[in-house]
């Protein structure tokens, strides 16, 4: 849905919002009108570090994607301590924001902008977003609370006697 959000920035700048800023990370081909040039950055591949940095230093990460089922790098903002803006209509990433706390969910132009204008205005609220997410992501995603969580769902089919 990159379209969506190149179509949703645009309109953004055009309103007189001039001093912001989109960045392109990743694979894929970016086509964007003339006139947002200034405003819109492909960066490409970058190492893990240049990343973490870019995220790090991000007002925050938007994922417009409908069609998510899980997002690593939704995970890598919070934990880099910034909140992400989604589509609502992806129920994954729209229930990772209301669970962990750590971003919101837009549904169409005027909510995107109400999101965006809120996250620029309270830069206080963007970084306890932000903490918050990445609290979740420690408590849900670490590798030894995974594992517990895949041998729970196992044991069932264990049976008696067979425990992990």
């Amino acid at each position: 849905n990159a379209d969506l959000l190149m179509d949703y920035f645009g309109e953004y700048v055009r309103s007189g919002r001039e001093e912001l800023h989109l960045v392109f990370i990743g694979s894929g081909e970016v086509r964007f009108p003339p006139e947002l040039a200034g405003n819109l950055h492909v960066l490409g591949f970058l190492s893990e570090q240049d990343k973490r940095d870019c995220l790090a230093a991000s007002l925050a990460l938007c994922v417009p994607s409908v069609m998510e089922s899980f997002s690593i790098v939704m995970m890598e903002s919070w934990i880099a301590g910034r909140p992400v803006i989604v589509n609502a209509q992806c129920a994954v990433t729209s229930g990772f924001c209301r669970d962990s706390n750590g971003g919101l969910w837009f549904e169409n132009y005027a909510e995107f902008r109400e999101i965006v204008d809120y996250l620029r205005e309270n830069p206080e609220a963007a970084a306890a977003m932000g903490r918050s997410g990445a609290a979740f992501v420690r408590e849900q995603f670490d590798s030894a609370t995974v594992a517990r969580n895949y041998l729970n769902a196992l044991q069932p089919f264990l049976g008696a006697g067979n425990e992990i």
